[in-house]
């Protein structure tokens, strides 16, 4: 037990229903506000024939399942944490106890369904560990071994290299195995690869052919019978892929028309979040241009990203499969690569994430075709990989949030952070005060002392200077002396108006 008073059951209790229900919204938010999107938009006419997507009662359940799993993440993590700090200490666990914490919250993610595996998703959180423990040994504070050894990952232009390596693989599951890849996605790259779908048949046709070894000499392929390029009798798709026209010339028309298709798909998700989060600001003549001009200027350069990317894509294919003189899966995955050059379009800070979306994706098709030839790589693998890569992801993305104090947290960037800061409610990192329920009262002191805070930019601006012009709104006391009292580092703090459920978990060093 630690120092002067040990953290009671109803102040776990209150942590862990905080934890809980706070999972459970933002589960709920993210995936219900998906659903809703999707069901939207599936109300617009739609081609003849095309498939319908889930029902409302199917979409509901799958939000409801996604509420369970983070809300169940949050509360095991938080449960553990405080449990592991009670029995061993605080301070005696710090280096490592929100990796156990982290590991044993990762199998909530079985809530999202029995028959359900989410490869993808645990691929990104295990991804995201490693980058995150990477960051971690490059702190300049780190061992020297530890950045000797991690010299190779301080190479300028990585997150570029990682993305080529992910298209490489991601355009050879797309033309020769779609099917190690979700339909929603082999759908969204056969639109924005702006090409007839029986052109996409008449490349996977040749690869086949190729790989049969009959492509040699060439024949007639089945895929373009009834279009008008049946004829086509040669080893580069070329031909058919831009008939009549010079592949430069191609490649510089396919860029305008690629722009105007990723226009669609970045502008809700600039616009939808903007109207949650900046709200009133929006339409404040000041801030709201300069947000504006910040949304505009994001759509317009995402817009770009994926039409740079598509148009890089074929310019690989051209030019790769021209210079070879023939079609066959290496050469196909070689030219995909140049895709991944489009990420030094988009600004820096989403490179990497960019990267390990893609990266993600890449090694769950990668895994599903060692599958399809029944590699024996892939035969002992455990039957639900996906929770036992999640709860690894788990366990390093929390131990750089939380372990050592939270010292190292800041390798955490974006809003992740903030997401787990809402969810698990830490904060009082930099006072070695960690603790699990956030509390409103606090945040006020704060802004009233004039201290930075970031929590802060959920307040408008005239709010702000209504709190720091009056201390009773801060303490609920007219006298500045009950505010500047300072209450023992061991009581929790629920006097001056706050709520009882605003309980201090001191992460101070209270074991001597």
């Amino acid at each position: 037990m630690d120092g002067c008073t040990s953290t009671t059951l109803v102040e776990l209790a209150s942590a862990l229903g905080s934890a809980v229900v706070r999972g459970a919204l933002c589960g709920l938010a993210v995936r219900g506000g998906l659903h809703t999107v999707s069901y939207l938009v599936s109300l617009l006419p739609r081609k003849r024939g095309a498939r319908g997507g889930p029902t409302p009662a199917e979409r509901l359940i799958e939000s409801l399942r996604y509420a369970a799993f983070f809300g169940t993440f949050g509360g095991v993590y938080v449960g553990a944490d405080e449990l592991i700090a009670m029995l061993l200490g605080r301070k005696k666990t710090r280096a490592w106890r929100s990796i156990v914490a982290g590991a044993l919250a990762g199998p909530s993610i079985l809530w999202t369904g029995r028959g359900s595996d989410h490869t993808s998703l645990a691929m990104y959180a295990f991804l995201r560990g490693l980058v995150l423990l990477v960051r971690c040994g490059n702190l300049p504070g780190a061992p020297t071994w530890r950045r000797r050894l991690l010299a190779p990952t301080r190479v300028p232009q990585g997150d570029v290299a990682l993305m080529c390596l992910a298209v490489a693989q991601l355009g050879y599951s797309w033309m020769v195995t779609p099917q190690t890849l979700p339909r929603s996605y082999v759908r969204f790259l056969n639109k924005h690869g702006g090409k007839p779908e029986y052109m996409y048949a008449a490349v996977r046709e040749m690869i086949r052919l190729q790989r049969q070894g009959q492509g040699s000499p060439p024949r007639t392929l089945r895929a373009l019978r009834g279009t008008p390029h049946e004829a086509f009798c040669g080893s580069v798709p070329c031909s058919f892929l831009h008939r009549g026209k010079s592949c430069p010339r191609a490649n510089l028309e396919f860029f305008p028309e690629a722009f105007l298709r990723a226009l669609p798909v970045y502008l809700p998700v600039y616009i939808v979040p903007a109207l949650f989060v900046h709200r009133q600001r929006l339409l404040d003549p000041l801030m709201g241009v300069q947000i504006w001009r910040r949304l505009v200027l994001g759509m317009l350069r995402s817009s770009a990203f994926l039409a740079t990317f598509c148009t890089l894509g074929w310019v690989g294919v051209c030019g790769v499969h021209q210079t070879a003189g023939k079609t066959n899966d290496l050469l196909f995955m070689l030219a995909c690569a140049f895709g991944g050059l489009s990420l030094l379009v988009e600004k820096k800070s989403r490179r990497m994430d960019l990267a390990m979306y893609c990266l993600s994706r890449a090694m769950e098709s990668g895994l599903l075709n060692l599958k399809l030839i029944d590699s024996p790589l892939v035969r002992h693998l455990p039957r639900r990989l996906d929770v036992l890569l999640f709860s690894i992801g788990s366990a390093a993305i929390l131990h750089c949030y939380s372990d050592h104090f939270g010292e190292r947290r800041h390798v955490i960037r974006g809003p992740y952070l903030s997401v787990f800061d809402f969810i698990l409610g830490n904060t009082g990192f930099k006072t070695a005060a960690v603790r699990h329920t956030p509390s409103t009262h606090d945040m006020l002191v704060k802004i009233g002392d004039s201290q930075p805070v970031r929590m802060v930019r959920t307040l408008s601006s005239s709010a702000i200077r209504r709190i720091r012009s009056n201390p009773r709104v801060i303490d609920g006391d007219a006298d500045p002396a009950a505010r500047d009292a300072a209450p023992s580092p061991c009581t929790p703090r629920r006097g001056g108006g706050a709520s009882p459920k605003t309980v201090r978990f001191e992460e101070a060093a209270l074991d001597g």
